[in-house]
């Protein structure tokens, strides 16, 4: 999760295989104190999956203060 003031941290590193159809929610993360996201970055498939390529998926990131 990269902030306004060029930082960053990484809030999870999980790799998953969901069945076909499924969905995951992950959260709540804790707010940074005096630090504001500026995005959200999430990898989606790799080299050693090629069954993840040509799939389409659908990625929600909400926030709140």
């Amino acid at each position: 999760m990269p902030f306004t003031d060029g930082s960053s941290l990484p809030v999870m590193t999980q790799t998953m295989n969901p069945p076909i159809g499924t969905g995951r929610i992950f959260g709540t993360f804790a707010a940074i104190p005096g630090k504001a996201a500026s995005q959200m970055n999430i990898k989606v498939g790799a080299g050693n999956d090629p069954g993840s390529l040509g799939v389409s998926y659908r990625i929600s990131v909400q926030g709140g203060r």
